[in-house]
């Protein structure tokens, strides 16, 4: 979340002041650091020996009560999990189901696939509080290939989603969670009442529809991304506030590169070029644009 600086962060004196370029410019240096950090210490800094392959349902008590559906993988464990093998799921199942915090799931190189449905990795925040990892993996023609259902502090780190419905889905509180450097072609991203995501160094190209959806709440950071080439417009936002958007490419997508009907969000240095129906379409003056290219107002 990016903080309100005093006067002698460089803001102006009157009670209307904003926050400048500079701060918040500071502020995404600071964070995509800090990020890289967070994902290099999950990755690497941990001693445990990782488990050797993964538990299936027979293994393990699954809950009743889990909101994932037919798991054909299951850790509800901490630890460090390696894929062994390609996983290919069908309508109604999900591939891995994460029930435990302090997990880090390595693809090793491999796939979890569907048939246009069912999840790969579904991480159940009623079990797993937080702190779980998802990295390495691809993941092919699901309905969603990561499925964050109320966890916090987890982290997906350098996977590949094609032909997914969605490629990340948050949910019901699922809050400060890490997107980076991660790959989407033809899998947007959906983030519903969920708070305070960094998302930093993601491509996410060519979908049927949006290619990030915000819908209520807020407090998300997008730095460094490439959204484009979606049939409708490159980042939706409905009802959510102060997000923050900076240096992002928003370019040659079906609609406009921004529609935003929320408040309090806050624009800089994004290039916002070819979109079919200009840079943005914003309801509400409360918004800061500032250094886009071309540049976005209200009335447009």
């Amino acid at each position: 979340m990016v903080r309100e600086p005093s006067d002698d962060d460089g803001t102006r004196s009157d009670n209307n002041a904003q926050p400048t370029r500079r701060g918040y410019l500071g502020t995404a240096g600071a964070i995509v650091g800090a990020s890289a950090l967070l994902s290099g210490n999950a990755l690497a800094g941990d001693k445990k020996k990782p488990n050797d392959g993964l538990p299936t349902p027979d293994d393990v008590d699954v809950p009743d009560d889990t909101s994932a559906s037919s798991p054909l993988r299951v850790i509800d464990e901490p630890g460090i999990y390696l894929l062994q093998s390609d996983i290919e799921v069908e309508s109604g199942e999900t591939g891995v189901l994460i029930l435990s915090e302090d997990v880090t799931l390595l693809g090793n190189g491999n796939t979890i696939s569907g048939d246009g449905s069912g999840v790969g990795v579904f991480v159940d925040g009623e079990f797993a509080f937080g702190n779980v990892t998802i990295a390495n993996i691809e993941f092919e023609d699901l309905s969603r290939a990561v499925e964050l259902f109320e966890p916090n502090f987890c982290r997906i780190v350098d996977i590949l989603a094609e032909d997914c419905s969605t490629g990340v889905f948050q949910s019901n509180d699922a809050d400060d969670n890490r997107i980076i450097t991660s790959e989407f072609f033809n899998s947007p991203l959906t983030i519903n009442q969920s708070g305070s995501t960094v998302a930093i160094g993601n491509t996410i190209e060519g979908s049927d529809g949006n290619g990030v959806t915000l819908n209520d709440e807020g407090n998300h950071i997008f730095v460094d991304n490439v959204i484009s080439g979606h049939a409708e417009a490159g980042v939706s936002i409905s009802a959510s506030l102060n997000n923050t958007f900076i240096r992002n490419e928003i370019t040659n997508n079906g609609t406009v590169g921004i529609e935003d009907d929320g408040e309090t969000n806050t624009f800089i240095d994004n290039d916002l070029s070819d979109n079919e129906d200009g840079p943005c379409d914003v309801s509400s003056p409360d918004n800061t644009f500032e250094g886009n290219d071309p540049e976005c107002d209200p009335d447009e």
